[in-house]
């Protein structure tokens, strides 16, 4: 299961458009640019850009840990498809 959304470090608008246009790849090379920015110029709270990519880094993790979960969620279907059939062979074995 992959997620659409964005995690956005800050409230500019021009993040918050940049994550509605582009891309994921796309959307992370301009984020990196403007936390560059935002840190250069004095204008964001470096505590605030800490704790957004702590949680980014936790949101990432996140959208892995989730495909994990749906790859085991389909290996698991999978295998009890494979019980269903080789139950349903052995029931006409035995009935033979």
């Amino acid at each position: 299961m992959k997620s659409t959304v964005s995690c956005m470090f800050s409230s500019s608008r021009i993040e918050a458009q940049a994550s509605d246009v582009y891309t994921h790849i796309v959307f992370f090379e301009v984020q990196k640019e403007l936390e560059k920015s935002i840190c250069a110029c004095g204008w964001g709270d470096t505590e605030k850009v800490e704790a957004a990519k702590a949680a980014k880094v936790k949101a990432k993790y996140m959208f892995r840990l989730l495909g994990k979960i749906h790859e085991l969620e389909e290996a698991l279907r999978e295998s009890n498809a494979k019980i269903l059939e080789l139950s349903e062979k052995f029931d006409k074995f035995v009935e033979t």
